[in-house]
C-alpha cells in the first residue's frame, strides 16, 4: 500500500495469523511453515514461505507469524493476539485498547458494570429513504375507535414522519409493505435500510421474508440500547408527550407542505369552511367554524374538523385565521368546556 511504512502493522480482526512480507522482521524464522499457503478474502491463494517469532517490543512478541511475500502490508491478527495474551479488545471509532483479563479480574472490574455513553450523531442519510427508522407504541389505556397502537416510520434524511394506527401490535407486518409500496409509487424511491429495535413486531418470519424479497437491510439494536434507534425513540416520545397535551399541540404545530402542494397552514388554527347555498337557508351562517387538522392524502384540499357536527370536511373553500388557535390552553371553565368537543375526534382523523 502506498504511504505505509514497512514497520507499520495493520490491526486485522479477520486474519487468523500474524503476517508480514519482510523476512527482516523475524528474530526467529523457520522455512518450513505449518501451512503452505493462505486464502485471502477474495479467494486467492498466497504462498507461505516461512514461520517464526517477531519481537515487536520488549514486552510483545508475535509467535507463529507467517512470512507471505505476496501481501503488501504487515497484518496483526487480533484473534491470535488475544489468545496469546489472554486479553480482551475494545474498539472505538477513533481508538482501541487491549485489556489483560487476569489484571482485569485482580482489580475487581468483573463486578463493575455501567451503561455505555452514546455520543450525539449528526450524520444523516444522504438521500431520502436510504435509511428509515421505525418504532411501535402502545397499548394506549384510552382507545380511539379501538386503535390501541401506532407505528411510526421516519425518513432519516428528511425526518418526514408517517404514523399508522393499529388495533394490534402485530399489525406492523401488514402495514410495513403498504408503507414501502407508497414510498416506491409516490416518491420513486425504495427503502434500503430499515432500523428498529428487536421487538417481535419487527423480528418475525413474515417481515424477515419481506426484507429478503425486497432486498432491504434490516438493522436492529443490541438489547437494552434504544439509543441506537434514537431517531424513532425520540420522535415516539415526542408524539406521546403531544398526546398528553393536545391543546399545546393544536396551538403550536405548523405542518409541512402537503403532497398536493397546497400552501402550508398553521395546524390547529381557526378555519371558516364555506357553506354552499344549497346547504343553507337565507338566515343560516355562510361559514362553518372549524379547526384545521391537516391535508387530505386522497383529495386536493384542507382537512377541517367541525366540533359542532363532529365531522371532518375536505375543502378548498376555507378561510384561515392562522394567528388564532381554535383550542386555547386555559384553566377557565369556559375554555375547559371545549375539551368535550373532542370526545368523538380520533387520531385517525388526522391521517
Amino acid at each position: 500500500m502506498p504511504g505505509i511504512s514497512s514497520n507499520t502493522w495493520i490491526i486485522d480482526t479477520g486474519a487468523f495469523d500474524h503476517m508480514t512480507y519482510d523476512d527482516n522482521m523475524f528474530d526467529e524464522l523457520s522455512r518450513n511453515p505449518r501451512d503452505p499457503y493462505i486464502t485471502s478474502a477474495n479467494g486467492l491463494h498466497s504462498p507461505v514461505i516461512g514461520e517464526g517469532t517477531i519481537h515487536l517490543t520488549p514486552s510483545l512478541s508475535l509467535s507463529h507469524a507467517l512470512l507471505v511475500p505476496n501481501i503488501c502490508c504487515n497484518l496483526l491478527s487480533v484473534g491470535r493476539l488475544l489468545d496469546t495474551l489472554n486479553a480482551s479488545a475494545t474498539f472505538y471509532s477513533t481508538h482501541y485498547f487491549f485489556q489483560d483479563l487476569k489484571t482485569h479480574e485482580k482489580i475487581g472490574h468483573v463486578a463493575k458494570s455501567h451503561r455505555t455513553v452514546f455520543p450525539l450523531s449528526n450524520n444523516k442519510a444522504a438521500l431520502p429513504f436510504e435509511l428509515v427508522h421505525s418504532d411501535a407504541w402502545g397499548p394506549a389505556h384510552v382507545t380511539s375507535h379501538d386503535f390501541r397502537w401506532f407505528v411510526m416510520f421516519i425518513d432519516d434524511c428528511t425526518r418526514l414522519t408517517w404514523i399508522y394506527l393499529m388495533k394490534h401490535k402485530h399489525g406492523v407486518a401488514s402495514i410495513l409493505p403498504v408503507f414501502c409500496a407508497m414510498v416506491h409509487t409516490q416518491f420513486h424511491a425504495n427503502v434500503k435500510v430499515f432500523r428498529t429495535d428487536n421487538g417481535g413486531e419487527y423480528v418475525n418470519h413474515t417481515l424477515t421474508q419481506f426484507f429478503r424479497d425486497q432486498g432491504i437491510i434490516h438493522q436492529t439494536t443490541t438489547p437494552f440500547t434504544s439509543q441506537q434507534n434514537d431517531v424513532s425513540e425520540h420522535k415516539n416520545r415526542h408524539r406521546v408527550q403531544d398526546f398528553k397535551t393536545p391543546l399545546d399541540v393544536l396551538c403550536a404545530h405548523t405542518p409541512p407542505v402537503s403532497v398536493s402542494k397546497l400552501p402550508p397552514k398553521v395546524f390547529g388554527c381557526i378555519a371558516y369552511v364555506h357553506i354552499y347555498s344549497h346547504q343553507q337557508s337565507k338566515l343560516d351562517p355562510c361559514a362553518l367554524h372549524c379547526v384545521f387538522i391537516g391535508y387530505s392524502t386522497t383529495q386536493k384540499g384542507y382537512k377541517c374538523y367541525a366540533p359542532s357536527s363532529q365531522k371532518v370536511q375536505v375543502t378548498l373553500d376555507v378561510t384561515f385565521h392562522e394567528e388564532v388557535p381554535y383550542y386555547v390552553s386555559s384553566s377557565s371553565p369556559i375554555q375547559g368546556d371545549r375539551g368535550s368537543e373532542l370526545k368523538n375526534f380520533g387520531m385517525e382523523d388526522l391521517g
